[in-house]
């Protein structure tokens, strides 16, 4: 099991609004729907410093926008020129976005116009590339520009977008979904693209089943990686079990006002030597899905204490307990059926919570 989760805010500015919350967990293994291609995966790394924590105390970033996005590109670049010869020297012939052996394609989101810039920098190394001359032609005039000044120049980025443009609203926008409602999430913002992919197989006539994804992954400092995966299975129990868009329909709508003030706590609950800062939650768990575990204080020593939403309603919960007698006030986790339970304080009432939770593991099933 892979977790990919992050901590994605920002200082007030108009960097703030592109920071999310979100995290997906993988499960690797055997006889699986969908399949990477070992083979076929090539990768970038520089040492540059466009996106950095330097300060332990705080969880906002040191952000160069400019030469971040421009690192972006650049991985994207080396990435996909490094997927294409391997590419071709696996199958023998040229990859390109509109050659039919790429259906879909999946990027690290920091923001869905960069998505789309970087689908026409795929397009842009196709026609560098290509010795069809008359493939682009309205290209030709980019040709001999250095790759250094292809970052900056606004009229190449305006037509490849415009090339592209085709192939981006049926291959890419679709797997935005989620980053444009959720915002970046960082580590999980590639996954969820590809949760766009599954839940949009459901829609699909034949699952997507033999498609290839191509996928990017980026991470500032900086690291990259190109890889791809194909279908090789029905989707529809991931997409059923994950249910994407109810989800994040389902949201509670926050006023600007009430993230800023969350975050403005969460800052100060990080200054060193300030207790009067330490960070207590609001304790109310009416958003926190069922079953899981969230942070509730962390005192002057830095010791957090953590609590457990129900798996179900509070009445259902009283009624699945009924048969016990005298309660503690603590609680310890049931594993047999993930319910939050109270420990009792003799042997015939712990028997009674264990009909209780034989009778409960039935209602689950």
């Amino acid at each position: 099991v892979v977790i990919c989760g992050d901590i994605a805010v920002y200082e007030p500015g108009p960097a703030r609004p592109t920071g999310g919350a979100g995290a997906v967990a993988l499960l690797i293994g055997p006889n699986a729907p969908l399949v990477f291609e070992n083979k076929l995966r090539s990768s970038h790394f520089e040492d540059v410093y466009d996106f950095y924590k330097p300060d332990l105390n705080c969880e906002y970033p040191y952000v160069d926008g400019k030469l971040s996005n421009e690192c972006y590109l650049r991985a994207v670049d080396h990435c996909y020129q490094g997927y294409s010869s391997k590419f071709q020297q696996l199958f023998g012939k040229e990859i390109s976005i509109d050659s039919g052996d790429c259906n879909h394609f999946l990027l690290h989101q920091p923001y869905t116009k960069l998505v789309q810039k970087s689908f026409a920098r795929y397009l842009y190394n196709d026609f560098l590339s290509t010795r069809n001359l008359e493939k682009y032609p309205t290209l030709e005039e980019f040709r001999n520009i250095s790759a250094q000044d292809s970052y900056s120049n606004r009229d190449l980025e305006k037509e490849c977008m415009r090339l592209a443009d085709r192939g981006y609203q049926q291959q890419v926008f679709p797997y935005t979904y989620a980053g444009r409602q959720l915002g970046n999430s960082y580590t999980g913002s590639l996954w969820f693209a590809l949760l766009c992919l599954i839940a949009e197989s459901a829609e699909s006539n034949n699952g997507f089943i033999g498609d290839r994804a191509l996928m990017f992954s980026y991470g500032s400092g900086l690291a990259a990686t190109m890889f791809s995966c194909i279908i090789d299975g029905s989707l529809k129990e991931q997409a059923e079990k994950c249910d994407l868009y109810n989800r994040i329909e389902n949201r509670r709508e926050a006023t600007a006002e009430e993230f800023t003030e969350t975050l403005e706590k969460r800052r100060l609950s990080h200054l060193p030597e300030n207790d009067e800062n330490a960070f207590v939650g609001s304790g109310d768990a009416s958003n926190i899905p069922p079953g899981a575990f969230y942070l509730t204080s962390v005192d002057e020593k830095k010791r957090r204490v953590y609590e457990r939403s129900p798996v179900m309603s509070q009445q259902e919960f009283n009624v699945a307990t009924a048969a016990g007698g005298s309660l503690r006030s603590y609680h310890t986790s049931c594993r047999s059926c993930n319910i939050s339970v109270r420990k009792f304080s003799n042997s015939s009432h712990l028997n009674g919570i264990r009909l209780a939770q034989k009778s409960l593991r039935k209602l689950v099933r």
